[in-house]
């Protein structure tokens, strides 16, 4: 049962990733395709984080870690630059 709901997870996940994919291409501004592919990065370290749990690795939980750790701190190095 688990294993069901996390693969529909990751399922819904990458279907919305293409339709993401297809604002990225054809967005009609540059802050569109901006926003596009930062919310691809952000269900990317999902997917990662369902795949662990899914294949119980727990090591993989570091990875997406260090990948909302360096986003918040370029967010937050971006801020501070305006």
């Amino acid at each position: 049962m688990e294993k069901t709901i996390l693969t529909i997870a990751i399922g819904v996940l990458a279907v919305l990733m293409l339709c993401l994919m297809y604002r990225v291409v054809k967005g009609p501004r540059f802050t569109d395709r901006i926003l596009a592919v930062n919310a691809i990065n952000t269900m990317i370290t999902a997917i990662i984080c369902l795949l662990s749990c899914y294949l119980d690795a727990s090591n993989n939980f570091h990875i997406c870690g260090s990948i909302v750790i360096r986003r918040v701190v370029t967010y937050s190095t971006n801020l501070m630059n305006i």
